[in-house]
C-alpha cells in the first residue's frame, strides 16, 4: 500500500508489516522512511535484493525499521 500522507497511515496494530523493496527506505530522512518506521506491528521484515548501494550506512535504515537493538540508534550505528 502506499500512503500520499503520513496522517493517512493505519494506528492499529499489526500483527506483521512487511517493507517489500526494503532498499527503498536506505535514506532515513525521507516520508516513506518515517512512514515506515511509525507503523505499529508485532513483527517486521524486509524484503530487498539490494540491501547496499552506497555503503553501509543503508544498512541502518533497515536496521532502525527492524528495531533491531541496540543498533537501530542512528548514533550507535554510527560509531559501530
Amino acid at each position: 500500500m502506499r500512503w500520499s500522507n503520513l496522517a493517512d497511515l493505519p494506528t492499529d496494530r499489526r500483527t506483521r508489516v512487511v517493507l517489500d523493496e526494503a532498499h527503498s527506505i536506505r535514506n532515513r530522512l525521507t516520508k516513506g522512511a518515517q512512514g515506515a518506521f511509525a507503523l505499529r506491528s508485532d513483527k517486521r521484515w524486509c524484503l530487498t535484493g539490494t540491501p547496499m548501494m552506497n555503503d553501509v550506512g543503508d544498512l541502518q535504515a533497515l536496521i532502525e525499521f527492524l528495531r533491531i537493538k541496540p543498533f537501530d540508534d542512528p548514533n550507535t550505528f554510527k560509531h559501530v
